[in-house]
């Protein structure tokens, strides 16, 4: 922050993202950066400080901001091949990872369609702003 990073990388995604579609944005950045990571913690320390200035630029509630990096960061750590919990999992239980990649996708796919556009629509309204 010191640098000037997060003002700086904030103040250029919203000069080519709407503002309505800010919060859904910050929820799908949340999902690639933690498939990528393959942690939510680290997602979320990473992201948190973005959430915070858009929040304050854009005006949506910072727990709207929050809580979409957080929702990001949860799917993509469920789905990544490299995600700590991913590889216990099929250590202990003996399955091939495609298989329970398989059977994740298929589970939270679904909520994640469903999770963007909730916030498509609540980024669309003006419920949730404070300015």
């Amino acid at each position: 922050s010191a640098a000037g990073g997060v003002t700086s990388t904030v103040n250029f995604a919203l000069s080519f993202i709407p503002v309505h579609l800010a919060v859904m944005g910050l929820f799908l950045m949340g999902c690639f950066i933690s498939i990528s990571m393959g942690t939510s913690c680290g997602t979320i320390a990473a992201l948190a400080p973005i959430a915070v200035d858009i929040s304050q630029k854009t005006g949506y509630e910072m727990a709207l901001c929050i809580g979409a990096v957080v929702c990001g960061a949860m799917f993509g750590d469920n789905l990544s091949m490299i995600s700590d919990t991913t590889i216990a999992a099929v250590r202990t239980q003996g399955c091939e990872m495609k298989d329970k990649f398989k059977a994740n996708f298929a589970i939270v796919l679904p909520a994640a369609i469903i999770t963007a556009a909730l916030f498509y629509f609540i980024g669309s309204g003006s419920a949730y702003k404070t300015t």
